[in-house]
């Protein structure tokens, strides 16, 4: 303030600028309040439009922060008054669409984070972590600088929001450092700062009460620090080491002078000097009475107390120059004839003074020159200051570089660090850099995504499709009241758990939320995200800081929810709960090992609506599928379902465009299927409502006996047009009870009863179409007095299932700590539960096995499949009874009990009638007698099928594998044919025919894993697999150890023995014998089988994928024994090339068998056929190409069967030292094979 005053007086005084006009100043006070400041300011414009005095309000010049400069921006806009402030620097400010009348000579902040990536790429550091003020100063900078990071390769670890309230809270400070201390990101030196100077020191502080021992970060701020000394003061140690950064500004002697010069009593125009001069030197004046002394009248300002005045004095200085030259540019062009006189002219152009301002270009009091860019911003001008220990004693901010318009000026070997030792290290030997790949990066998306928290000592994550999926490059959608309703449930059952003495005692729940849009993609982007987003938690399965999370809650959808359990298992292993997701595949835990759900699979659903079907005698069903996932995936599971009971499906019509016209064409292809009365509806609301609609519009009442699900359950608010078509509808809906709590809680909700939860207003807006703030998007403003009393929220059916998967987990992890611990606090037992995997192993048994009373009051367990107990009720809508949903059956666990007094069916008049309508084929429905619609589950019934033709894996595949059977046939006959051939005869022609039969053969055994599960073909999985793969090793490694004895005898005395054909075929026979022993005792003892699998909806033989890959233990015994002994045989010098070829092909086979196995058994069942068939079928080719393409290149290039045409490199005898000589065979093609080696002749076999 003193230095705008001062430049009133300078301007005032100098005569070459507006010699005959004078500035005057309205100073105001805004106390930090944003609200007092628009308040000031709008006093201060409405006296400029009332008063007719020759003073005109002309400019604001301000020091606020960039939240209330841009609050102050806006409201000047509409007086078209410019504004130009010496310390806002938020990105958003240069929006000229929303700040046309804002301009500041300070660059923006995407100047100051492109100075600290400029100097983190000097240091080389390639690895940082993030703070920032929850304020617009501190999200804007902090936005530009994830921006300009992620372009340059740079990965910051994590980002640390530092909330307004957290500095008030000393505890919530240490956790926020201790996180950053503990390990978590060992690895990240730095910490990148946007804070202002409270949180600075706030942060500082904290980091003091763990001692100089964990001195291990070097701070990187930006002006919100700057060179202020009240950031650091009482932690300077812990302070040393920081790189600051702050605007480039000059000294200004004559305001230094000018201050040195002021006291209370020549400074009386200031009202708030004698306050501050109390506070400064701590003592009162006059009448004061604050401090414990009266101030003498000698004191001064000395140099040591400038600081704090003259920091902004120049930029505020330039600032009133900027003002006041543009004036003077005004003037001269709107009054000609008296260029030094404000005419009248000038005075009604005022509006016009912002473009006379940005076009300045001036040197400011301090010599540099001012201009503006386009925007209205400043020349981006830095200082670079690292904190250090002086020479002289004391810390102090050293200058170590510059960065002036685009280019960096750092003195780097003058820039230091300290260690808990206090000893200093030159910054460049610092290293900050990620030393275990992939580190998974922190992004601006992941920095705006809207989330809720509350941490407690345990924590609970929310997974939520809050709103629906989004359309034409949209991320979310609309808001969806019922999940929002699922979301209140989840906070009531938190207080319920919070408020239960036997849960947590002596220590609380709390919770972070997140929507996931309805969209596995963002599903598991937000899932991915949570650990990034720091808030006050652990990095499972880090140490835990604040809190212990251990498992989640939602999903929601399947496809949600199956990206989020995939995306899990990257590395946390949380245990996943998830209340609506029913998809059968689900229930694998091979796919989802962490996965439970508080519902039952949709296979249950299904077999309860399809004894509904065959209760009334019905075998002809029609269905209409939505196209998505749901859905989709819902018609393959009740297919199946349908199938088994003998119900032929006599059209499914599939909803793949949602025009009129479209569900009219549905009505009619239903309507032309004679016979078929009911019909399966699997959609959602909106589609099944618009098929009633046209189904209304075809006059189809009466005609269709609807079967609906979940989707449509009792909450289908039915229009009562569409009554005479919908009337007698059937609906399975899971068999929960309401809870009571539960609906009293909500009569207490408000817009914010969930504090800092960003989707409370929206939904609030919706339910009540009314607006909770100016300019929303309903025509009414809410009052303020709405309740959900008066409009309330009908519970659905679903909720008791979110509340009993957080009193699951309640109950569970409870249990978790008394067994394994006997204390409740995570801080104690973290010796006991570390949060590692094994720790969410335990969590996961024990979430499993709890047994308590659910939130409609009946006993809730898990089953051990995973899921709640399968237990449905039968609905009828009959919308003359009130309520209109009429219960009228129940099925639980397979037993379907139909109540037909309270059942009634309509007719197209809408009277009720007297029996249920027939739903049956009545021509010859052919296609109901297709191989692919077993009429029973008896396993020896069941067909064979193939369709591994239908996908491109399957094409591929199978057009290897019989390409490559027929070239290993044509070998085989090859060899057969020329058995006297020398290469034939050399290679063992026997082992060669043997190992040629296990090829051929496993290229055949992919169509027993890609033909349909039946007791022949899962007989010959059992039995084939390992059979076939231990003859193709049996054969190599008795080559591989014929070739390494070969070597040895060359270079020993002795005759060779059982080197012949005879002795390696019977080596082979006694190799493959111990497997057929094997596997026949393993098919006595647990004969083949086939079974079905509810929960996959298919045929699967009764042997598991574990046990299968199990049974190949011999054939891996094998393999390894081979590697070792061709890596042996490879040693030699004669035959080094055919050893060289066996072993490639078992370090293939190793390679091949590891990609298979894995696939087989940790992917799902989609992958387990394709994984084994690509398998055997690579395995097969990778033995043919490269044992026997070379000996068909050898039988090519010596064509003649003479041994005149032999080679010398093709026979070798040994030749004893007793003169005696005797074949041992020969290597194919050995160039290594030197005919003069001693103690080697040739001559013919």
């Amino acid at each position: 303030m003193e230095a705008f005053l001062y430049g009133l007086d300078v301007i005032n005084a100098d005569p070459n600028i507006l010699p005959n006009v004078k500035l005057s100043g309205l100073v105001s006070d805004y106390c930090g309040n944003r609200q007092r400041a628009l308040r000031q300011i709008s006093a201060s414009v409405q006296g400029r439009i009332t008063q007719s005095s020759d003073k005109k309000l002309a400019a604001v010049v301000e020091g606020f922060g960039s939240g209330t400069s841009g609050a102050v921006a806006k409201f000047l806009t509409l007086y078209k008054i410019p504004q130009i402030s010496y310390a806002a620097s938020s990105v958003t400010l240069s929006d000229k669409s929303q700040y046309p009348f804002f301009m500041r000579n300070i660059g923006r902040d995407s100047a100051q984070a492109r100075v600290m990536i400029e100097i983190i790429k000097t240091m080389k550091w390639t690895y940082v972590s993030a703070v920032f003020s929850d304020s617009v100063y501190g999200r804007t900078g902090m936005r530009e600088f994830l921006k300009l990071a992620a372009k340059e390769n740079i990965c910051v670890a994590t980002q640390v929001k530092i909330e307004s309230y957290f500095r008030n809270y000393p505890e919530t400070m240490q956790n926020v450092v201790q996180y950053m201390l503990a390990g978590v990101f060992p690895n990240s030196r730095v910490v990148v700062m946007f804070v202002d100077t409270e949180d600075a020191h706030a942060i500082l502080k904290a980091k003091a009460s763990f001692g100089k021992s964990n001195n291990r970060m070097v701070w990187l701020a930006a002006d919100g620090w700057g060179t202020y000394t009240s950031g650091v003061e009482g932690v300077e140690e812990l302070a040393q080491g920081a790189i600051t950064i702050d605007f480039y500004r000059n000294s200004a002697p004559t305001f230094r002078e000018y201050v040195r010069s002021l006291n209370p009593t020549n400074n009386t125009r200031n009202i708030w000097f004698r306050d501050f001069w109390e506070q400064n030197f701590q003592c009162n004046l006059a009448g004061g009475s604050r401090f414990s002394s009266a101030c003498s009248e000698n004191l001064t300002f000395s140099d040591n107390l400038d600081d704090a005045i003259d920091r902004a004095a120049e930029t505020a200085l330039n600032a009133l120059y900027t003002v006041a030259r543009g004036i003077e540019s005004l003037v001269v062009q709107s009054c000609p004839g008296a260029p030094h006189i404000l005419c009248a002219n000038a005075s009604a152009n005022l509006d016009k003074l912002y473009d006379h301002m940005r076009g300045l270009n001036f040197n400011g009091s301090s010599g540099l020159p001012v201009t503006f860019d386009a925007l209205g911003d400043g020349v981006p001008r830095y200082n670079i200051f690292n904190y250090q220990r002086l020479a002289e004693g004391g810390h102090g901010y050293v200058k170590v570089g510059t960065w002036i318009n685009g280019a960096l000026n750092l003195l780097t070997q003058q820039m230091y660090f300290y260690d808990a030792n206090n000893d200093s290290t030159v910054m460049t030997n610092l290293r900050s850099e990620c030393q275990n790949p992939p580190c998974r990066c922190s992004t601006t998306e992941i920095m705006d995504m809207p989330f809720t928290e509350k941490h407690e000592a345990f924590t609970l994550l929310g997974y939520f499709p809050l709103h629906a999926r989004g359309t034409f490059g949209k991320q979310c959608g609309a808001i969806v009241p019922f999940f929002v309703q699922q979301m209140l449930a989840f906070h009531y059952a938190i207080d319920k758990v919070n408020q239960d003495p036997t849960l947590f005692p002596n220590t609380s729940l709390g919770y972070m939320v997140w929507d996931t849009c309805a969209n596995p993609d963002h599903g598991e982007f937000v899932f991915d995200a949570f650990d990034k987003n720091l808030r006050l938690f652990n990095h499972p399965p880090e140490v835990p800081l604040l809190t212990s999370v251990l498992a989640m809650i939602g999903g929601y959808y399947s496809d949600v929810t199956k990206a989020i359990s995939k995306a899990n298992q990257k590395g946390y292993h949380l245990v996943q709960i998830s209340p609506t997701a029913s998809a059968v595949e689900l229930g694998n835990k091979t796919a989802h090992p962490r996965l439970l759900r508080t519902a039952a699979p949709d296979s249950a659903m299904f077999e309860a609506l399809v004894d509904v079907a065959k209760g009334f005698g019905w075998t002809y069903l029609s269905t209409v599928v939505s196209n998505q996932y749901l859905h989709t995936t819902r018609n393959v599971t009740l297919g199946s379902i349908l199938n088994r009971a003998g119900i032929c499906v006599a059209t499914t019509q599939t909803v793949d465009d949602l025009s009129d016209r479209r569900f009219d064409e549905i009505i009619q292809a239903l309507v032309d299927v004679n016979g078929s009365v009911g019909v399966v509806i699997l959609m959602g609301a909106s589609n099944t409502l618009r098929l009633l609609d046209a189904a209304k519009r075809s006059n189809a009442q009466g005609r269709f006996v609807w079967l609906a699900t979940d989707t449509w359950g009792t909450d289908l608010d039915l229009p009562v047009d569409n009554n005479d078509v919908a009337r007698g509808t059937l609906t399975v809906v899971p068999d929960s009870d309401m809870d009571p709590g539960f609906d009293e809680y909500l009569k207490s909700v408000r817009p914010n009863s969930i504090p800092n939860t960003p989707w409370m207003k929206e939904f609030w807006e919706h339910h009540f179409q009314c607006n909770l703030e100016y300019g929303g998007k309903f025509d009414k403003t809410c009052s303020g007095q709405e309740s959900l009393v008066d409009n309330p929220i009908r519970q659905h059916v679903y909720t008791t299932h979110t509340i009993n998967a957080v009193y699951s987990y309640a109950h569970g992890i409870t249990n978790l700590y008394r067994t394994k611990c006997g204390s409740y606090n995570p801080f104690e037992c973290l010796d006991k539960i570390p949060g590692d995997d094994t720790s969410m192993q335990w969590a996961f048994d024990e979430i499993n096995k709890v047994n308590f009373a659910g939130a409609d009051g009946r006993p809730f367990t898990f089953t051990d499949q995973g899921h709640e107990m399968m237990r449905f009720k039968i609905f009828n809508y009959q919308p003359d009874m009130d309520p209109s949903y009429v219960e009228v059956g129940h099925w639980m666990n397979g037993n379907l009990s139909l109540n037909y007094s309270r059942l009634k069916m309509y007719d197209a008049d809408g009277e009720p009638t007297d029996s249920v309508p027939k739903s049956q084929c009545v021509d010859l429905c052919a296609h109901c007698t297709d191989d692919d619609r077993p009429q029973n589950t008896n396993p020896s019934n069941v067909k064979i099928t193939f369709t591994a033709h239908q996908k491109l894996w399957g094409i591929l595949t199978l057009t290897v594998a019989v390409s490559g059977a027929v070239f290993t046939f044509l070998i085989m006959v090859i060899f057969m044919v020329k058995f006297q051939h020398h290469v034939v005869r050399q290679a063992t022609s026997s082992l060669s025919l043997i190992l040629l039969f296990g090829v051929f053969c496993m290229y055949l055994m992919i169509f027993a894993f890609m033909l349909s599960p039946t007791l022949a073909t899962c007989g010959i999985r059992r039995i084939g697999l390992g059979f076939f793969y231990s003859i193709c090793f049996a054969v190599i490694l008795i080559q591989s150890l014929r070739i390494f004895r070969m070597h040895n005898k060359t270079h020993v005395s002795g005759q060779p023995s059982f080197l012949g054909g005879v002795s390696n075929t019977l080596g082979v026979f006694v190799l493959v014998a111990i497997e057929i022993v094997l596997v026949v005792e393993w098919v006595v003892l647990r004969p083949p089988g086939v079974k079905y699998v509810d929960g996959e909806a298919q045929w699967r033989c009764s042997t598991s994928n574990e046990d299968l890959v199990i049974s190949l233990t011999y054939v891996f015994v094998l393999v390894f024994v081979t590697l070792m002994v061709s890596f042996r045989a490879c040693r030699g010098t004669a035959f080094v090339q055919e050893a060289v070829y066996n072993a490639v092909v078992t370090i293939g086979t190793v390679l091949i068998i590891v990609a298979w196995t894995c696939c087989f058994l940790l992917l799902g069942p989609e992958y387990e056929e394709p994984s084994i068939c690509i398998g055997l079928t690579a395995n097969a080719t990778v033995i043919l190409m490269f044992v026997f393409g070379p000996k068909i290149v050898s039988l090519a290039s010596h064509g003649s069967d003479a041994d005149d045409d032999i080679a010398p490199e093709y026979n070798a005898t040994y030749i004893s030292r007793d003169g005696n000589s005797r074949d041992v065979g020969a290597a194919y093609d050995n160039k290594s094979f030197d005919i003069s080696e001693k103690d080697i002749t040739l001559s013919p076999l």
